[in-house]
């Protein structure tokens, strides 16, 4: 199956590095089509679409992994978030690199720190949500500390982390992360086959991917490099 060696190739690159930093994160494909698995999401543009789990080099925008949400499957699935978690990090883990896994509240659990932290791998995580008070928190249990802080939006913040290991406050500055933005160049078609959009979607990935480890090597420009790509890929066939 294409995505299987898809996937494949993901977790196995030889050329990349994983940098300090990985997210986990879900990814939204826009899809108005007929699927089993098609999900509904208001915050999402397009509304409707296909629902993937993604990890992320915060650093480049490198996608290392990646699987698609499948739907229901005989009922609601119990820790999924922990389930999502593991299966993205875990091919990382079985080649030897120990990075620190970020994430929001959906994936987080403290099962889910304490997991990675016998690995020795780090975990933060971030909860969001609006309050009237001014507090800074610390909670710790084992190697899981809790950092709550009101940030200049008037929100709570909320951080499960295994990265620090005193036992007092750390600064807000600390907390603060960089997530990787990247202009977006697509070489999606309208269709209302599921597959053709989910092949659409590798596509792109793949060339985000090529072009990171293009740069990494080779001065070029990211409008010019899927171009090229385009013509290279037809000359080859």
């Amino acid at each position: 199956m294409i995505m299987d060696k898809f996937i494949f190739n993901l977790v196995n690159q030889k050329y990349y590095t994983p940098s300090n930093f990985v997210w986990v994160y879900e990814h939204f494909c826009s899809f108005k089509g007929k699927i089993w698995a098609k999900v509904f999401i208001k915050s999402k543009p397009g509304l409707y679409g296909i629902k993937f789990w993604m990890s992320v080099d915060s650093e480049t925008g490198m996608v290392l992994n990646f699987q698609m949400y499948c739907g229901k499957c005989g009922g609601r699935e119990e820790n999924q978030g922990f389930r999502v978690t593991r299966d993205m990090v875990l091919p990382m883990l079985c080649r030897g690199f120990k990075t620190t896994v970020v994430c929001d509240n959906f994936f987080c659990t403290l099962k889910m720190s304490h997991n990675l932290a016998a690995f020795e791998v780090p975990a933060k995580a971030k909860d969001v949500e609006k309050r009237s008070s001014d507090t800074t928190t610390f909670f710790s249990k084992g190697k899981s500390k809790l950092v709550s802080y009101y940030n200049e939006k008037k929100k709570l913040v909320s951080l499960l982390t295994t990265c620090h290991y005193k036992d007092n406050v750390v600064a807000v500055e600390t907390t603060v992360y960089n997530w990787a933005s990247n202009k977006y160049y697509s070489c999606r078609r309208k269709t209302y086959r599921w597959n053709i959009r989910v092949l659409y979607d590798m596509i792109d990935i793949a060339a985000l991917n090529g072009y990171k480890t293009y740069s990494a090597f080779n001065k070029g420009d990211r409008i010019e490099y899927p171009n090229k790509l385009s013509r290279d890929l037809m000359a080859y066939n």
